[in-house]
This record gives C-alpha cells, sequence and structure tokens, in this order.
C-alpha cells in the first residue's frame, strides 16, 4: 500500500487550493498510510481510529497486500 485519498485529504486539497484539474491522485494522497489486519478486533481499530483522529484504515495481509479499508462515519 502506498497510499490513501480520503475525505480529508480532499478537503486539505481545497483549503490549499490545488487545482483539481492538474493535480493527481499522488499529488494530494495521504502516503504510508496507518494499516491494521484482518484479523484485528473491531474495538481495538475503532480505538486506534479515534487516537490518531481518522476515519479510515486499510485492512492488510501480512505481506502489506490490501485486503479492504475499515471506514467509521459519525454516529
Amino acid at each position: 500500500v502506498r497510499g490513501i485519498v480520503t475525505d480529508g485529504d480532499l478537503r486539505r486539497a481545497l483549503v490549499n487550493e490545488v487545482d483539481m484539474n492538474c493535480a493527481s491522485i499522488g499529488d494530494i494522497m495521504t502516503e504510508n498510510p496507518i494499516t491494521i489486519s484482518s484479523d484485528m478486533m473491531l474495538a481495538d481499530a475503532e480505538a486506534l481510529m479515534v487516537e490518531k483522529k481518522i476515519k479510515a484504515l486499510v485492512v492488510t495481509e501480512s505481506d502489506n497486500h490490501m485486503i479492504g479499508i475499515l471506514e467509521i462515519f459519525d454516529r
């Protein structure tokens, strides 16, 4: 996994007046996102998101191959 583009990345790009017609994904993505393994407990994943103040985690296998995304929404 090299990066992820989240709602927050898009918002920051807009605030920074990035020209979306010329920008690439690599220009705005979060590089080396926080990842979790598929056997992590959901409660632990939620605690990690709260601690890091993020709303999405990339789920990976042991070889860092992405197998999914866990996203939390406001309650």
